[in-house]
């Protein structure tokens, strides 16, 4: 127990150093670099783990509209596919609800912002893979609330795009 403590207490440091690096560099090719430099955990992963990656990844899908590459989501759906946690116990599936939760506002953040701002299709993709790998992911483990986010954040993206008062979403 003491080495997993060291070893992840190791990890979270060095996460919190990827995010400082990613939010450093102003290149959206650079970022995609710096991010793929998470997967070298993902070996090594448990709950505490995926919850500092998903807070990361939370904060970057907020940067969507600055110009975010189809890169950096591709990158953001294969991290989330790589630490998305497997509950071993009922408070790990509490937080893995909760991580869900936090998953399905990255793909909204992405997939709204691609739509609106950036006019990338290929970005909107990575949200939308993601909702649909949540829905997957509930739906294989019997676990009804992640898949009821999944199903809520598309829905909520949907309510959002389909809006006949305003003019300006044509294209979304």
């Amino acid at each position: 127990n003491l080495f997993r403590a060291s070893l992840d207490a190791s990890i979270v440091i060095d996460i919190i150093k990827i995010e400082s690096k990613f939010f450093a560099e102003r290149d959206w090719n650079k970022r995609s670099e710096i991010l793929w430099k998470l997967k070298k955990y993902s070996d090594y992963s448990n709950i505490k783990i995926s919850y500092q990656v998903f807070r990361f990844l939370v904060k970057i899908s907020g940067y969507t509209r600055g110009g975010m590459t189809a890169s950096v989501s591709d990158s953001i759906l294969d991290m989330t596919l790589e630490f998305f946690p497997f509950p071993e116990n009922e408070k790990e599936k509490k937080l893995t609800i909760e991580i869900a939760e936090t998953c399905g506002h990255i793909a909204n953040g992405i997939a709204y912002d691609s739509f609106i701002h950036l006019g990338n299709l290929a970005v909107a993709c990575s949200g939308l893979e993601i909702l649909k790998y949540l829905y997957s992911r509930g739906k294989e483990w019997k676990i009804s609330e992640i898949s009821e986010t999944a199903l809520k954040q598309y829905a909520d993206l949907a309510n959002t795009l389909d809006r006949p008062e305003r003019d300006d979403l044509e294209n979304a």
